[in-house]
């Protein structure tokens, strides 16, 4: 039917499972572009909340942050706002300008964008205006090419990406004129499932382990601190949320929601996570300690609708036919959905020390790769994002495109990729202002 036995279009691979066990006990021993017209979206400001808004607790030495703000924020100072000032993808230009399935993108400092096409197993390089200038990489097993796993790309010295490739546990320094600089092994197992690369070089990812206990289907999920060498992984902490239940071989549970976590390194060297099955923001320092939780009363599940799990089921039918799939699987007694919505799906830092929190939205404005999958929390969440400062205190909120993830923010901009209700991805760029 042309999806996986866990989740529709999980990663993982025959050897991942038997590896599992091994490779958790090793890594446990370890301490710890078409310019389209500006369009204005108003930021729903102040860079300090108001002091009736939020209170600070301790709790066993972890810092409880509350916000209890009912409105859009901003109370003290202009709203932040954006405006889109690019669009990269076209059905009517070449196949350049035409996205598979995006992976990660990420903007050299002279404002070009490099972007990971993991279908097509290329990284394709745009000028800031949005002109195609030069591919790297070709699909395939051998040097120089990537799989479509490959879901971390990175701008080294002298305009060289560097392309991370889990599928083919390998990262490959990609030169300005395509050829092939150094190849280097990744870990075998846990599969990396999101990057972010150190000032000092090293990386951080989420690393996903799924296998077979007792007759049914385990995860293993946990943030690792990986040498830039890619030589030693060292488990930070594990995500410990609700694990959904996927049943097991013979007797499959097809969840419309699998629970996942989603996070963000913050300049100072923080991490902040939470899961689907969370109403906070935990922040744990760059040894994994656990500094703070952070909630906001506007943070809240809300029930799912009968008429929610008929529009969750034919998102899950979409899904099916996109990968090749029997769409009418989505009518299996064995598919179920959860009894509540998450409150809130994704964490990104961004500029000035924020947080920014992404809410959910009404279940129209869900992705369909978002269904029944472990890895794509930032395609679930809607328009509506919560700014918080460094220590947690709410901003404000600010409303960005349908169906938009964000790859890459700077103190000017946030670049992401959009999805049309026909499944076509676009590279997007926003211009960011925050008030002076």
């Amino acid at each position: 039917m042309g999806f996986t036995p866990l989740t529709l279009g999980a990663a993982h691979d025959g050897d991942h499972i038997r590896k599992t066990m091994r490779l958790q006990r090793l890594l446990r021993r370890r301490p710890g572009r078409t310019v389209s017209a500006l369009v204005a979206l108003a930021v729903a400001g102040a860079c300090s909340p108001g002091s009736g808004d939020v209170s600070v607790t301790d709790s066993a030495g972890i810092r409880m942050v509350e916000n209890r703000a009912t409105g859009d924020g901003w109370s003290d100072a202009s709203p932040w706002t954006i405006s889109e000032d690019l669009t990269i993808g076209s059905e009517t230009l070449g196949d350049e300008y035409q996205f598979g399935r995006i992976g990660d993108l990420t903007v050299f400092p002279g404002g070009d964008i490099a972007v990971i096409d993991q279908l097509a197993g290329v990284v394709r390089v745009f000028d800031g205006t949005g002109r195609f200038l030069r591919a790297l990489g070709r699909p395939g097993r051998g040097p120089g090419e990537l799989s479509r796993s490959a879901n971390g790309v990175f701008v080294l010295g002298g305009d060289s990406i560097l392309v991370l490739d889990p599928g083919e546990r390998r990262m490959t320094v990609f030169a300005p004129d395509g050829s092939v600089g150094a190849v280097t092994p990744l870990p075998p197992a846990p599969t990396g499932q999101g990057w972010t690369r150190t000032p000092g070089g090293d990386f951080l990812m989420r690393g996903l382990t799924i296998s077979r206990v007792e007759g049914r289907f385990a995860f293993w999920d946990a943030l690792l601190a990986l040498n830039a060498d890619g030589a030693t992984a060292d488990t930070l902490f594990e995500f410990d949320y609700g694990r959904t239940d996927l049943g097991g071989p013979g007797r499959l549970r097809i969840q419309l929601i699998v629970n996942n976590p989603s996070w963000a390194r913050l300049p100072d060297g923080r991490v902040a996570w939470t899961a689907l099955d969370r109403d906070y923001i935990q922040v744990h320092d760059s040894t994994g300690r656990v500094l703070s939780r952070i909630r906001h009363a506007q943070w809240t599940a809300r029930d799912v609708t009968p008429a929610d799990q008929a529009t969750m089921v034919e998102l899950l039918r979409v899904k099916l036919r996109a990968i090749g799939g029997d769409a009418s699987f989505a009518d299996s007694p064995q598919v179920e959905a959860p009894a509540r919505f998450p409150a809130i799906t994704t964490v990104r830092a961004g500029p000035r020390g924020t947080l920014w929190v992404q809410l959910m939205g009404p279940v129209e404005s869900i992705d369909p790769m978002a269904i029944n999958a472990p890895d794509r929390a930032d395609f679930l969440g809607g328009s509506t994002w919560h700014i918080l400062d460094s220590s947690g205190s709410f901003l404000g909120a600010i409303r960005l495109p349908r169906r938009f993830r964000i790859f890459r923010m700077t103190d000017s901009a946030i670049y992401g990729a959009a999805r049309t209700d026909d499944g076509v991805e676009r590279i997007v760029r926003l211009r960011l202002s925050t008030g002076g």
